[in-house]
C-alpha cells in the first residue's frame, strides 16, 4: 500500500506515529507499506482534498435528506455506496474499509528519532522502518514495492534503517487496553492548554493553570 499524507511534523511525522506504523502491516494485511510525506504543511495538500470531498458530500447528503449518517459505520456505508466508482478516468476504483474495533495493546510511546522532520519516505520492512529523504515513483521496482531494487539510488540515495525504541514505562505487548499508560506531562501540554494541578490547600482541591509557551 502506498500512502500520501501531509508533512505536518507534529501530527503525522511524530516519533509515535512512525512507531505505530511498524505494527500496521499485521493490522492492515498488506505485504508492503510505503508512506510518503508532502511538504511541511497542514490541510493544504492532495490528501486533504480527498478527505474534504467526502466531508462536503456527506454534509450535502444530510442537508438534502438523502442519507442518515449518525456514526462511523453510517459514514463508511455512505462512502462505499457513493464513491467506490469514481468519475475520474485516472482512477479505476476506490476501496473503503470499516474496522469495528482497533486493538492497541502494544507500546504506545517511543523515544525521539534524530532528523525526523527531514524524512519524506518511510517503508515498513520486516518489522523495521527504512527512511530516505526523497521518494521514487519513476521506476517500476519502487511502484511494485521492490524498494531494494530502486533504479534511481544514484539520484535520490538509498534507504537507512531507523531505530524505534519504546520509552520506559509504556504499555507492554502482553498488557490489555485497560492498563494505564504513563504519558509525560510535556506530551500532553502545549501553548494555551488549560490543565488542573492537584494541591494541598485548605480552601481549594486544585488550581487551574494555562500554559503560556510550548513544551520542550
Amino acid at each position: 500500500m502506498h500512502e500520501f499524507c501531509d508533512g505536518c511534523s507534529c501530527q503525522y511525522k511524530s516519533r509515535h506515529c512512525l512507531g505505530h506504523l511498524r505494527k500496521s502491516l499485521d493490522e492492515l494485511g498488506y505485504d508492503h507499506l510505503i508512506r510518503n510525506f508532502f511538504e511541511t504543511s497542514h490541510a493544504k495538500g492532495p490528501p486533504d482534498a480527498a478527505g474534504g470531498l467526502i466531508k462536503n458530500q456527506t454534509d450535502l447528503a444530510i442537508i438534502r435528506g438523502t442519507a442518515t449518517i449518525q456514526n462511523a459505520h453510517d459514514l463508511f456505508e455512505f462512502a462505499k455506496s457513493s464513491f467506490s466508482i469514481p468519475k475520474s478516468s485516472n482512477c479505476k476504483r476506490r476501496l473503503f474499509k470499516y474496522t469495528e474495533n482497533i486493538i492497541r495493546n502494544f507500546r504506545m510511546l517511543y523515544k525521539p528519532i534524530p532528523g525526523i522532520r527531514s524524512v519524506h519516505q518511510v517503508v515498513v520492512d520486516d518489522d523495521r522502518l527504512l527512511i530516505r529523504s526523497l521518494s521514487c515513483y519513476t521506476c517500476n521496482n519502487c511502484l511494485g514495492g521492490n524498494i531494494n531494487e530502486c533504479e534511481n539510488t544514484n539520484i535520490i540515495g538509498t534507504f537507512s534503517p531507523i531505530p524505534i525504541v519504546p520509552e520506559i514505562g509504556t504499555v507492554d505487548d502482553d498488557q490489555n487496553d485497560d492498563t494505564d499508560i504513563e504519558v509525560p506531562i510535556y506530551e500532553l501540554v502545549s501553548n494555551s492548554t488549560i490543565f488542573a494541578v492537584l494541591c494541598d490547600d485548605d480552601e481549594f482541591d486544585y488550581y487551574l493553570l494555562k500554559a503560556q509557551t510550548e513544551s520542550y
